[in-house]
């Protein structure tokens, strides 16, 4: 195990009178971290966690960086009960996401917000207070405004077809390396702008 130089310590806390074999199976957990994280295989900086829940639905109340990748702030939910669905929310202050994915080193700055469903009975997404900006694999990088698509089961419960049955954006824009996708409206009134000269 990798051990962490911490100001203070962390807690993990399991269910009380859980027996051994409880604990093995992992029915439920609760996280809390404050500290400065050191470690060769991620950035150094100020790490504050507080996590709980089960190995199916996982609560995040909070997960903030702070150090040499920039600044995050993250919160929201997962539930793997049935499929994946998730709420979550996030803040970036000069985030450099190459410290976590090889390749794409960069600074964004903005907030965005996303929750949605991806299950055999039902399957949306929806993306809002998108507001970033910043540079990305040393390339400019925008993304604003909503988004919300959803597509429809069939009479058995059952997602079958991949083209979206609900298309709602609201001022999005997404753009990278000179590339452009602009829409506003839904799927009867739409006003799509596209610019993909920039692909390679």
């Amino acid at each position: 195990l990798q051990s962490f130089p911490t100001r203070r310590s962390s807690d993990l806390s399991y269910p009380k009178n859980a027996s051994s074999a409880q604990l093995t199976g992992l029915k439920s957990f609760a996280v809390q971290f404050n500290g400065d994280f050191k470690t060769p295989d991620a950035p150094s900086g100020a790490l504050q966690l507080k996590v709980s829940g089960t190995p199916k639905l996982i609560n995040i109340t909070q997960l903030e960086h702070h150090g040499v990748a920039g600044n995050l702030s993250v919160n929201g939910q997962v539930d793997l009960n049935h499929g994946p669905a998730w709420q979550v929310h996030g803040l970036l202050d000069q985030f450099n996401p190459g410290f976590f994915v090889a390749g794409y080193a960069g600074q964004i700055s903005g907030s965005f917000a996303t929750k949605g469903h991806w299950q055999d009975s039902q399957r949306d997404l929806q993306l809002s207070d998108l507001n970033l900006h910043g540079s990305l694999k040393n390339q400019p990088v925008i993304g604003q405004g909503a988004l919300h698509i959803a597509f429809n089961d069939d009479k058995h419960g059952t997602t079958t077809s991949m083209l979206p049955s609900e298309f709602d954006a609201q001022n999005l824009l997404l753009s990278f390396a000179g590339n452009r996708v602009a829409a506003n409206g839904d799927a009867k009134h739409m006003t799509l702008d596209v610019n993909a000269s920039a692909l390679n």
